[in-house]
């Protein structure tokens, strides 16, 4: 398994928890503390792109624009927005 298929999994598997212990109505911090984890995967996806080439560089930015969509879909549902 490659750097970015391991971190793409765990990543995956972070957001997975952060999203069920905000069904279940888990404390925050420990939901915070995974979507920072799963931030830190994505650094480690974006510099095993840069020091990557080729075709393999284009499908990696292209499931690294997915999996932050996904980051920031859940950050929306967990986070309170302040007005």
């Amino acid at each position: 398994m490659s750097t970015i298929e391991a971190a793409s999994a765990a990543f995956l598997q972070a957001i997975a928890e952060a999203r069920d212990l905000n069904r279940s109505g888990a404390d925050l911090n420990a939901i915070a503390e995974l979507l920072r984890h799963a931030r830190e995967l994505l650094d480690i996806i974006e510099e095993e792109i840069a020091d990557g080439t080729g075709a393999t560089v284009r499908d990696a930015r292209a499931v690294l624009a997915q999996l932050r969509e996904r980051l920031e879909s859940l950050e929306r549902d967990v986070m309170p927005t302040t007005h």
